[in-house]
């Protein structure tokens, strides 16, 4: 027989697969644990009881709930509450109120939206969407006033102009159909026609009024009513008179009729972007060319009217708004009339002919002289849905996915997060759909990271990057590579340490796409695989909590939480499991504390208390004695859903009535009383008098165990072999109340059996646990002989434990 103390100083791995329990020779294995269940691994190597809960409220009618963070500076982080068509605030812990009542806002997501909600933030705005209707700007102007609306987007995005020429549509004047001016058209006193923006009725010929031909000579006046003479014949001169009706405005409603049925009741809402197909009645610009005040001529895409003068001059006009003077000698002025472009929004639709519209862009004249072929709806509609997942990268909003382009991103221009005007800038916004891959399914998420913006796909993870160094992601710049093949959930990634940290498609696995120098690009790592076992139930959402530990709180499809310790330049990786005494976990956010040294994960847990489900928010409290300091015990909270008191005067009776008819604890500075069963008034009574007290639920699931202990043996391996642990083991604690250990002995064919309780911290008789140790303590458990033999910890209370290293003192049956 040969005894040994092989030590293990190192839980970092935390739980790990079944898969690797026979693995000895593999990192994790050696790092790892059984079970580790309320407990968390810590980057220094060992583990520690996980955090309890603090109760702070109700959920608004205890109605499911979406957990939004919101954080602007130091001291100025919220947590924003989405239930069923209402939003609520919370402020390190305490609701905002109005008045005495909590304030709330009016929103448009329904219960079934709140899950699908993806968010983000740019100083004091959130923008959100989910898929189902316009993406959202939520304001803030103080902690009870804020305003949700859709965002209004008067400049795109579109869809691929229509090709088809035999589907036009053509616009009416802001006040109607007019007829464009002719020269020598022969009107009747009273007719009506338009010049340029300017708007006319004829008075006739002479001084009798008569009607006849409207000569060569337009009218260009903007007042009153004026005479144009022009010779007829020899020694016939011929006047017309026109009085100036109005100027038609940039903007205003206008009618729009197609040649085909193409308007729906469904494009109330919707953008159209109009160019025109035939531009011959605006020239271009030519220099010193003779012109009259009203005509309009075409340089550089736009359209430009006279407004001064009577000569074009050397220097065509380049400005895109206002009116400027461009020969100061003659008086040339030039006022911008549109980009060729023009956009409306539909108001009504009168039939699939026929529809009205407002005016957003000023409607190039010859989309009012003739119909065009060339228009584009918008890209986000009724019609052709929403935008499911929204993002900010290199200071443009970018937007993604609806049921008609699943693949589909847009990006706005560079710091207007408004403007989707299509453009070929460098700083301009632009629209893309993600291809070079096998499968073309459906995007998920959007996420910044270093080196680009990251994809999600059911099929794959991309990378959308500048493909022109030193440059922006832009319009002519923007490329995109497949980094990972194993498709990704639309559960929004956490990006810890610069890259997205997302659930596969299967929702069983965590990948992080990791930077490779040597492929000079992505690389998909499997976070969960040493713990793979972990994602049977379903990841179902994540939450990166940076401090006091760096740990990745994840929901569980089964109600619990998964915490995943995640170090990369430490080389530490390591998964527990956390049960929250019988409550079922439904979302998670972490915001920063008042002070700021912490995150704090605030939870919606659903619970039966009294019979009746309720919807608690719960604050998870500071991991307990992992930073330096001498912070006393009673500060430590194990439990869950706990209420705090504190007061100079002593009591022995506390009040807990959101735990009615459940069995609770009470933690204090006197040690630990309980359980107790809170009685119908709520009131519980503890054996004496306290000035701090904790009250709350005990998890007895919580649980630490050791993998199979090892035992070297002269001949090589003990595996196969009988082994006994004996007295004599040693265990490192730190800042150790209470707790208790005892022996596992497992046998092929049969269930474990489980040696009797030893307490980590012996107490005397009848005395209270006050204090918490640091030191190396000798364990007198023991086992009998068996295929396996661990160790397993499970809490006594709500007392504190931390375990540093085990030196068992184990022996192998050398037969």
């Amino acid at each position: 027989m040969t005894r040994s103390r092989t030590p293990q100083y190192s839980f970092s791995s935390g739980e790990i697969s079944p898969l690797l329990w026979s693995r000895p020779d593999y990192q994790r294995n050696q790092t790892g644990l059984r079970k580790l269940n309320g407990y968390i691994p810590l980057r220094q190597g060992g583990f520690t009881r996980a955090p309890g809960t603090i109760f702070r409220g109700y959920t608004r009618n205890n109605a499911k709930a979406r957990l939004i963070d919101f954080e602007f500076a130091e001291n100025d982080a919220l947590t924003l509450e989405f239930t069923a068509l209402r939003m609520r605030v919370w402020r390190y812990g305490v609701l905002v109120k109005v008045g005495g009542v909590p304030y709330e806002l009016n929103t448009p997501y329904n219960e079934a939206a709140l899950d699908k909600l993806q968010w983000v933030q740019s100083a004091d705005v959130i923008y959100i969407c989910d898929g189902t209707q316009p993406i959202q700007k939520l304001s803030r102007f103080a902690l009870d006033n804020w305003t949700i609306s859709a965002l209004q987007l008067d400049a795109g995005p579109f869809r691929i102009q229509n090709l088809d020429e035999e589907k036009t549509i053509q616009c009416s004047d802001i006040y109607g159909a007019i007829t464009v001016w002719t020269a020598n058209e022969s009107l009747a006193v009273g007719d009506v026609r338009k010049r340029g923006p300017r708007v006319y009725e004829f008075k006739g010929n002479g001084i009798f009024n008569s009607p006849g031909s409207c000569g060569p000579n337009p009218p260009v006046h903007d007042d009153g009513e004026q005479g144009y003479s022009w010779e007829a014949g020899p020694d016939e001169t011929v006047t017309s008179y026109w009085l100036y009706l109005y100027t038609t405005p940039a903007t205003g409603t206008i009618d729009l009729s197609s040649n085909v049925e193409l308007f729906t009741a469904n494009h109330v809402g919707t953008l159209f972007r109009l160019e025109p197909t035939d531009l011959q009645n605006i020239p271009l610009w030519t220099g010193n060319t003779d012109i009259g005040i009203g005509d309009q001529m075409r340089y550089g895409g736009n359209i430009y009217e006279l407004t001064a003068g009577d000569n074009t001059g050397v220097n065509p006009p380049v400005h895109e708004e206002g009116e400027q003077l461009l020969n100061k000698s003659e008086g040339t002025k030039w006022r911008f009339v549109s980009d060729l472009v023009g956009v409306v929004r539909i108001k009504t639709v009168t039939d699939g002919y026929s529809a009205t519209a407002d005016v957003l862009s000023e409607i190039p004249s010859p989309v009012i002289d003739e119909p065009t072929y060339r228009w584009s709806e918008g890209a986000w509609s009724e019609i052709y849905g929403y935008p499911k997942s929204i993002e900010i990268y290199d200071q443009s909003l970018f937007a993604a996915f609806t049921p008609t382009d699943p693949r589909g991103v847009w990006a706005s221009t560079l710091g207007d997060f408004q403007d989707f005007e299509p453009s070929v800038e460098a700083d301009g916004s632009f629209s893309y759909t993600i291809s070079g891959s096998d499968s073309q399914n459906s995007g998920t998420w959007l996420r910044r990271a270093r080196r680009g913006i990251f994809i999600g796909a059911l099929g794959e993870v991309i990378r959308g990057f500048s493909n022109a160094s030193g440059q922006r992601i832009g319009p002519t710049t923007f490329d995109t590579s497949v980094e990972a093949t194993d498709g990704s959930r639309p559960i929004r990634p956490i990006n810890p340490y610069g890259y997205p940290v997302f659930v596969t498609k299967d929702g069983t696995r965590i990948e992080e796409i990791r930077y490779s120098f040597e492929e000079d690009g992505g690389k998909p790592v499997e976070l969960s695989l040493p713990s793979q076992h972990l994602g049977a139930p379903g990841f179902e959402e994540l939450a990166w909590q940076s401090a006091p530990q760096r740990l990745a709180w994840i929901r569980r499809g089964n109600g619990d939480l998964a915490v995943m310790l995640y170090d990369p330049e430490e080389q530490v990786l390591g998964w527990a499991r956390c049960s929250v005494a019988g409550g079922f976990v439904e979302a998670v956010s972490v915001s920063t504390s008042a002070d700021s040294k912490s995150d704090i994960l605030t939870m919606v847990v659903r619970r039966v208390i009294d019979g009746a489900t309720v919807r608690m928010i719960e604050e998870q409290a500071v991991v307990f004695g992992i930073i330096a300091g001498d912070q006393p015990i009673s500060d430590a909270i194990h439990f869950f859903s706990v209420s705090q008191f504190q007061s100079e005067t002593p009591s022995k009776m506390f009040s807990v009535p959101h735990l009615v008819g459940e069995k609770v604890y009470a933690w204090t500075e006197a040690g630990q009383f309980g359980p107790f069963v809170v009685p119908s008034s709520g009131e519980v009574t503890l054996d004496s008098a306290v000035s701090k007290a904790s009250i709350g639920l005990f998890d007895t699931e919580h649980e630490a165990e050791l993998l199979d202990i090892p035992a070297p043996a002269r001949d090589g391996s003990s595996i196969g072999r009988k082994k006994k642990l004996h007295a004599g083991s040693g265990i490192v604690l730190l800042k150790t109340a209470a707790g208790h250990v005892q022996s596992v002995e497992r046998n092929f064919k049969q269930q474990p059996r489980y040696g009797r309780f030893q307490e980590l911290v012996p107490q005397q008789i009848a005395s209270e646990i006050v204090t918490a140790y640091d030191g190396t303590a000798r364990l007198d458990t023991t086992s009998g002989f068996a295929d396996e033999v661990s160790l397993r910890f499970t809490p006594d209370g709500g007392a504190p434990m931390t375990i540093g290293a085990i030196i068992p003192n184990i022996e192998e049956a050398n037969a």
